[in-house]
């Protein structure tokens, strides 16, 4: 049954069967992971078995396997099968600028608190987007969002254009920068840094 899918943790691959970590944080720190500029693909690629399947579930495979593993953890807990999504709907916010908006509004609209550790560290990806996409216009990100895709018209009065001008000001997102905390990392402290979360639970 679809509505059940996601609540497996579980991909197939050739027949055998990997425990997926696809809670928020892992993939949070897997999306730092893939825009590392210091790390070849084939350590960004065992760095991320290691993050994405839990320990009980990870072999002696060999880096076309965990390629193979990673893939299908991305497309079936990540995408859901929808490639780039993220990326090409993203220009109107950022999930770490945007975190205090985001936050408020889930809570706001779902009485959930994401800050909750208990909470964040059992929630798992595809939950946490269905509950993003569908945040209303009234939300505190929802009127963010709004301000910053309005375009300002020709016909409006002085006054509107004033307006919206001083929102998109105000709701205005800076330009990216790079991760520090985790991008500047090299991939030995990388790893005790997962196993760090892993063991706390995250």
């Amino acid at each position: 049954m679809k509505l059940l899918d996601s609540v497996e943790d579980i991909v197939l691959v050739d027949g055998t069967k990997y425990q997926c970590n696809d809670t928020v944080p892992a993939v949070l720190l897997y999306f730092e992971l893939m825009k590392d500029k210091g790390l070849t693909d084939i350590e960004k690629i065992e760095t991320a078995y290691q993050l994405l399947v839990k320990p009980q579930s990870q072999r002696g495979d060999n880096i076309n396997r965990k390629i193979k593993v990673v893939s299908e953890i991305y497309k079936h807990k990540i995408s859901n099968g929808k490639s780039e999504e993220l990326n090409d709907k993203s220009s109107n916010f950022d999930f770490d600028q945007d975190d205090d908006l985001i936050y408020s509004s889930i809570l706001q609209q779902y009485s959930i608190n994401i800050r909750d550790k208990k909470v964040i560290s059992n929630l798992r990806w595809r939950d946490f987007m269905s509950l993003f996409a569908n945040l209303g216009s009234k939300t505190p990100f929802g009127q963010a969002v709004f301000f910053r895709g309005v375009k300002i018209k020709d016909d409006m009065t002085d006054e509107q254009k004033n307006y919206y001008r001083e929102m998109k000001r105000k709701y205005r997102l800076k330009k990216k920068e790079e991760n520090i905390s985790f991008g500047d990392m090299d991939l030995p402290h990388k790893m005790a840094y997962l196993a760090k979360l892993r063991k706390e639970g995250r």
